[in-house]
């Protein structure tokens, strides 16, 4: 692994960090693209900063590490998964709420014929729509 020289800015201002500058660290990592995210050793702690690019300059002064980028994909795919669950649960939730009332209906029906002549009239009617 060769060691080499990117620049960042940070993406929050958290840290008061002037999220226009930029900042120069050492790493490992190959093949970032412009906006990756990556982890980052300040004097505060680890921070995630923005990758900018590599720099190939000898006189740029960069002593901390960028040692890991961010995988914000699987993040984006796990919540459009579970987005996806709940419409898929909220539509099962609708219809079985549907049939259910159907069902209970028909039941009751072949228990009253009073309430069986009312359903047998609205569908008549509502038929007349159709």
């Amino acid at each position: 692994m060769k060691t080499k020289k990117i620049q960042v800015r940070f993406i929050n201002n958290l840290a008061n960090w002037n999220t226009t500058k930029k900042y120069n660290f050492l790493t490992f990592l190959e093949d970032l693209h412009e906006g990756d995210l990556v982890v980052v050793e300040t004097r505060n702690g680890h921070a995630i900063a923005e990758f900018i690019t590599y720099v190939d300059e000898m006189d740029v002064k960069a002593e901390r590490i960028a040692f890991s980028k961010v995988d914000v994909k699987s993040l984006h795919d796990y919540v459009d998964r579970l987005a996806k669950i709940n419409l898929l649960k909220n539509k099962i939730k609708m219809e079985v709420e549907e049939l259910t009332g159907k069902i209970q209906l028909e039941i009751l029906a072949e228990m009253s014929p009073r309430l069986k002549t009312l359903i047998d009239t609205l569908h008549s009617l509502e038929s007349e729509f159709d």
